[in-house]
This record gives structure tokens, sequence and C-alpha cells, in this order.
């Protein structure tokens, strides 16, 4: 073991773009700041060039931080945002400008599965450097609900083949799961499934150490043949983005509105419309439910959400705000509400919203029961099911006893703050030292 006192320098390769909204990108400036703050040096690989970075409402700048570097990008956006080239570019463009990578880095932390995230791998290989693995969610899932059905199966299986045969020069045999277990069944009922599951298996053990952000999803990677050790750690939140915030006990009364925000993705796997049609139920069964929804964040479904909004709903109930800087949503527009929303389900994300409502003391309600493990304290309510009619009862269940809010807002106010990037970065460096 390294000496526990020494700085270490820390690579990070990911290949989500930075600038853009999201858990991922948060969890990882969060890490960075973190990181150095405590006196270590972090160096993060990713796609992205300078004028992605220089847009105003990306505060990252990667112009102006010489430890943010830039790999060879992709003229096409995926998801609107920033794509790597291939692996082979990425990794010659490392090794041209740090021809030292053994003696420059103590150990890489690699956040992703793709053209980036398989460079860090395979220099990880090749230059004896220790390596882990964060796995942030399910891409099985993310092919389910994001591809039009007939191509499921071969957008599956060519990334999977992709992923195979880029890191065909390092990959161990993993074990093969048994497809007739009703849980592994269940987590993997078609082919395209089967196909992301074995890529994050392969990723995975490809590492020296891995790290998911919860407990159940550790025991999926475990059930599908992962076998290197896991370690749970949260994402954690910048301490500085709350540093100033001071969470209020906040009450509802019942001739007000119910007042909900979403600062998150508009996308298919957050379930945006699944939620929105719940407000339409909740309105439908109750006719004198009054709500305020405030939308913050950019998406591919935003068309979507703008006409299901002006079809459905009077303007006075809803805020469609876009992208507003993420810590002037904290500091700002959590204060007057009474709840946040994420309607993620079955994605094993850890959910960051929910800690970064949370550490605003806003109650959440949430679709996936697994969520439940990242709730500090009793700070929210899980609908019955992922239905949108299950959604719309809880809202009804809230509208109609409004003591809930103040009771689950005390809750979270009295909760510990283990979700604050100080105490995580805590288990990350212990972490780091066991392998550096």
């Amino acid at each position: 073991m390294s000496n526990p006192h020494s700085q270490l320098h820390i690579a990070i390769f990911t290949d989500v773009f930075l600038g853009i909204p999201g858990g991922i990108p948060s969890s990882i400036r969060a890490q960075k700041a973190s990181l150095e703050a405590l006196g270590h040096q972090v160096t993060i690989f990713c796609p992205g060039t300078q004028k992605d970075y220089s847009n105003p409402l990306n505060k990252f700048g990667a112009d102006h931080d010489p430890n943010i570097i830039l790999v060879p990008t992709a003229k096409f956006l995926v998801n609107g945002a920033p794509f790597s080239k291939w692996t082979k570019y990425v990794t010659r463009f490392i090794e041209k400008k740090y021809p030292n990578l053994a003696e420059t880095f103590d150990l890489f932390h690699v956040h992703y599965e793709a053209t980036t995230s398989m460079a860090g791998l395979l220099l990880a290989k090749k230059y004896g450097i220790k390596v882990i693995q964060t796995m942030h969610g399910r891409e099985d899932m993310a092919i389910a609900i994001n591809v039009p059905h007939p191509l499921k199966t071969l957008a599956a299986t060519g990334i999977n083949l992709i992923h195979r045969a880029t890191l065909k020069s390092i990959t161990k045999k993993s074990p093969k799961p048994d497809y007739q277990n009703t849980e592994i069944k269940n987590l993997a009922p078609t082919i395209a499934r089967r196909e992301m599951w074995q890529m994050m298996v392969r990723q995975a053990n490809l590492a020296d150490q891995v790290i998911t952000p919860s407990a159940h999803f550790a025991k999926k990677l475990q059930l599908f043949g992962v076998t290197r050790p896991i370690s749970v750690i949260s994402n954690g939140i910048n301490d500085q983005e709350i540093a100033n915030f001071t969470p209020q006990i906040r009450t509802y009364q019942n001739d007000e509105p119910l007042r909900i925000l979403w600062f998150s993705r508009l996308s298919k796997e957050k379930r945006i419309l699944p939620f929105l049609e719940s407000l339409r139920i909740a309105q439908k069964l109750k006719p004198d439910f009054r709500f305020i929804f405030t939308i913050i964040g950019d998406g591919n479904q935003m068309s979507k959400v703008q006409k299901f909004c002006k079809k459905h709903f009077d303007e006075a109930s809803i805020k469609i705000l876009g992208t507003i800087p993420h810590q002037e949503i904290l500091q700002k527009y959590t204060k007057d509400q009474h709840l946040s929303i994420i309607n993620s389900y079955q994605f094993d994300t850890q959910g960051l919203t929910i800690l970064e409502a949370a550490a605003c003391n806003l109650p959440v309600i949430y679709a996936d029961p697994d969520m439940s493990e990242i709730v500090p304290n009793h700070g929210g309510l899980c609908a019955k099911s992922p239905a949108p009619r299950a959604m719309a009862e809880l809202l009804l269940e809230i509208y109609h006893q409004p003591e809930l809010i103040q009771k689950l807002n005390q809750n979270l106010a009295a909760s510990e703050k283990t979700y604050l990037q100080s105490h995580q970065i805590e288990k990350l460096l212990k972490l780091y030292r066991q392998l550096s």
C-alpha cells in the first residue's frame, strides 16, 4: 500500500461529455473538485471541443483547465453530446501527449464503457497501471428504451461486437450466466438485453476494482458474472454547491397548488412523458387538483413534452425553463418547491437528483422501489408501481394529506449528510490507496 499521505495523480476516462446536465458528469465534476481540494491531481480525458466547453452554461471550462484533456472527437453528436473517435485514435493521442504514462499517473478511474473508456482499459493493461471502473447504470435498459423495436437486437449486437473486438487482446473469459435462472431471465428477457449485459460484465471484469453507486446494481452485476471486487460508493454532491444554502422546513397548505420540480434530462429513460401522464390522470380523477410543475432540463423529448403540456394543461400549471446552470438550480429553484420527482425505472442509476434534493431538504417522489436504498431517512415516497396511474394516486394522497410534506422534510433535515462528496471521497481515497 502507498503512503497514506502522499499526493496522487489520477487519470479519469469518460465518454460522457462533461458539459451536459446529468448524474454522471455531475459526479465526475464533484469527484475532481474534492480530490483537488485535498491536494491530489486529477486529469480527465473526455470528448468535446473547445467550442463545446466555451458555452456560457458550461461552468467546467475545459478551455481554461489544463487538466481536462479533450480527446479526438467525432463530428457527429450522440444524444446531443460530443462522442470520441474510435478507441485506437484516442490511445494514440494519449500516448503521444503522455509518453511516460506509468510515471505520470498513479492509477486510472474509468467512468463508462465506450471508446474513451476502452482506451483507458487498454492503456492501463499496456503500462501496468491499476484501474478502477465505475458502473453507473444499466446499458441494457438504455437500448430497450431508446432504440426502435426492429433495431434493438442489431444495435446491441453491434455495440457488443465492437466492444469485444476492441478489448480482445486483454479480455479474460467471464463466467456464463445461467439464463434459466428466473432473476436473470427477468433482467435479460431479450437477445438485445443479454448482449448489453455481456458488454457491461466484460468491462467490469477488466478492472482491478469495480465501483457501483448502489448495492442493488452490484448484486445484479455479480449475478451476471462480474468477479472483480465491488465497492458501493455514492456519487456524492459537491459540498461547495450547497455551502451557502440554508434548507428550510417546508410546509404545504390545502389552499395552495402542489409545487413539483423536475431537474433532469428530458429523455425516455427518465420517463418524463409517463410523469406528465400521471399529472393528467390525477387531474382527471380529482378535477380540483392544483399543481405547478417546473421542468428544468433539456433532451430529445423536449418537443413532445411541450406538445403534451400545451394539449393537456393550462399555462399556469407548467413552467418549462430549459437548461439552467446546475448550482443555480440548487440555490434558487428548489427553495419554493414541495416535491422533486425522479421517474426512472429499472435503470439502477443512483439517482443523483434524489441526493441533490435531499441536500436541499426537498422531499422526493419516485417510481422505482430500488431507489429506496438511496433516499435518506424516509425523505421520500415511492409509487406502488411504475404505471402513471400509481404515481397519480400518490400525488393525490399527498394532496389530501398536506402534513406529509412537512414530515418528509423534517426526516431529511434530521438525516446524516453522508451523501456529500467530502464524506464519499474518504471511501474513494481509501480504495485508491489500496491500489496505487
